[in-house]
């Protein structure tokens, strides 16, 4: 016995009408999900700074999201590492650049902050104002 075409396109067009509805379900509720990540996630933003990425963003990168590619400790700011290198090199006037970005980054490791790519940051912010690194790579604070 064979069951006619139409029969079979009434239980296709059904079938689809059911998955379209879950669907839709699925999207309300991710939709849901994605609008409480970009909540939480510009909470944090405003909290540390740090710029935000959407749920989309988040998800299409392939990889879990981590606060700063750390072992998820945040990134050290600008306004975490300038005032440790300014009481290291206050405390050690003449210090060897080399040894200033040493213990730096093991201040703000010893804080519970992420130290990649802290020793180009530490270098960026020595070579301005108010450091002064002389011939000798010797760290120092300008006075003025």
């Amino acid at each position: 016995m064979t069951t006619p075409l139409s029969t079979i396109e009434e239980t296709l067009v059904a079938e689809r009408e059911t998955a379209l509805q879950a669907f839709s379900q699925k999207l309300t509720e991710a939709e849901a999900a994605a609008m409480e990540y970009n909540r939480m996630d510009a909470a944090i933003a405003a909290l540390t700074g740090t710029p935000k990425e959407d749920a989309v963003t988040a998800l299409r990168s392939g990889k879990k999201r981590k606060t700063n590619g750390s072992n998820g400790k945040k990134h050290a700011t600008k306004e975490q590492v300038l005032p440790v290198l300014k009481a290291i090199v206050k405390e050690n006037p003449g210090i060897a650049k080399a040894e200033v970005e040493e213990i730096t980054k093991r201040k703000l490791k010893e804080s519970g902050l992420g130290i990649n790519g802290a020793s180009s940051q530490i270098r960026k912010y020595l070579a301005e104002q108010p450091f002064q690194i002389d011939d000798s790579e010797r760290v120092t604070i300008d006075p003025n």
